[in-house]
């Protein structure tokens, strides 16, 4: 049996739709700023390369002037230098982080993460909740406010992160082409959206990526688009807003040129839905919605 879970809603086995929202109580939602695409021309690219990168960033970070423990019911370190992302929490300005936790917890459970608050603005975060997660919870941006405690005191001193040291995410389509010794050639696309390796707790790619949210879809995301491989013309590839061109050329290449990439600028990121082995949430697959700043 396989678990959907969206954004306020837990549903097993088959689920028919899913509600991403904006701001609410039950959401925490993260502002990034999309830059344009690292080239929109057409371009060569061989099994294991990008058709499509779109680099993104949180519009605004902050970094702990000293180590830190965050303690409750469970116990979650943070050391010198972390980086949090701004985030939005019932529309309250907050800073979030996923961190490794020792011990666990009746409300959160699993991998917590901490967000902080500076109520005062005076450079020390002065308030602390757990947050917990759906699924895997490997990355801030997979945080799910649905598991959160209350807010409790805190007292560590922060720093802004300059604009130029914002930590960068990816948004990027890659390209497969698998030939077996034994069995049918095959070329496809897939989608990945990986956020920064500052905010996850490992820079492993398949630890740190999820999918694109796709509501038309019946699992809310589209893992891969197949390539036609006998096709001779332009084969048009589409993973929601974003659509590429690629043309099949020889041993196994493709000429790909994207077409529509995402509008670039400020945006909303947050966990719209999981998709993944229902006794296994470590293995989920975290489903981002990613919507114009100020709109769904």
């Amino acid at each position: 049996m396989r678990l959907l879970a969206t954004l306020g809603l837990f549903a097993f086995g088959a689920a028919t739709s899913a509600t991403a929202q904006v701001g609410t109580e039950s959401s925490l939602t993260f502002p990034i700023v999309i830059d344009a695409p690292a080239s929109t021309s057409a371009q060569q690219v061989a099994s294991g390369g990008a058709v499509f990168v779109q680099a993104f960033r949180p519009a605004a970070a902050a970094r702990l002037n000293a180590a830190y423990d965050v303690k409750g019911r469970q116990t979650v370190s943070f050391a010198e230098g972390a980086v949090f992302a701004a985030a939005k929490l019932a529309g309250a300005d907050v800073y979030c982080a996923q961190g490794a936790n020792r011990g666990g917890g009746v409300l959160v459970k699993g991998n917590a993460a901490v967000c902080l608050r500076d109520e005062n603005h005076d450079g020390v975060f002065d308030g602390q909740m757990f947050i917990g997660s759906v699924g895997r919870s490997q990355t801030a941006f997979e945080l799910n406010a649905r598991a959160k405690t209350g807010w409790s005191p805190a007292s560590v001193a922060y720093a802004q992160v300059g604009d130029a040291d914002l930590p960068a995410g990816e948004i990027r389509i890659g390209y497969v082409y698998h030939k077996p010794a034994v069995g049918l050639t095959g070329a496809w696309a897939e989608m990945r959206v990986c956020a920064p390796k500052a905010l996850s707790k490992s820079i492993d790619e398949a630890l740190r990526c999820g999918a694109l949210f796709e509501a038309d879809k019946p699992n809310f995301y589209q893992e891969r688009v197949w390539i036609d491989l006998g096709g001779s013309g332009d084969q048009t590839l589409t993973f929601g807003p974003i659509k590429t061109t690629v043309r099949v050329g020889a041993n196994g290449q493709i000429d790909a040129e994207s077409a529509v990439p995402l509008k670039s600028g400020p945006a909303m990121m947050f966990l719209a839905a999981t998709y993944g082995p229902a006794m296994q949430p470590a293995a989920s697959i975290p489903i981002y919605a990613i919507v114009p700043a100020g709109g769904t």
